[in-house]
C-alpha cells in the first residue's frame, strides 16, 4: 500500500476529548485539552484544543486547524 499526501479543508468536529492535568513532570505548565478531531474528510487525529476554556468545550463543536509557533511549531484546533 502506498501512502500519499491529500489536501484537506483543515475543518472538523470534536469527536472526543480529555483534559490533561499538570503533573510533577510538567510543573510550571498548565493543564490542556487533548481532542480527537474528525476532519471533514472523515480522518480523525489527536491535537490540542486551544483558545477556549475547558468548561466551554462541547462534543460535536466545529473546529478549524491553526499552527502555533513558539519554541516549537505544532498544529492545534480552535473553535470556528
Amino acid at each position: 500500500m502506498e501512502l500519499t499526501w491529500v489536501p484537506c479543508t483543515a475543518k472538523g468536529t470534536l469527536y472526543s476529548y480529555t483534559i490533561v492535568p499538570e503533573t510533577k513532570d510538567t510543573a510550571g505548565s498548565s493543564s490542556f485539552v487533548l481532542g480527537l478531531v474528525e476532519l471533514e474528510e472523515k480522518v480523525r487525529l489527536f491535537a490540542r484544543i486551544e483558545e477556549i476554556d475547558s468548561a466551554e468545550i462541547v462534543l460535536g463543536m466545529k473546529l478549524r486547524a491553526k499552527i502555533i509557533k513558539g519554541s516549537q511549531i505544532f498544529p492545534c484546533f480552535v473553535p470556528c
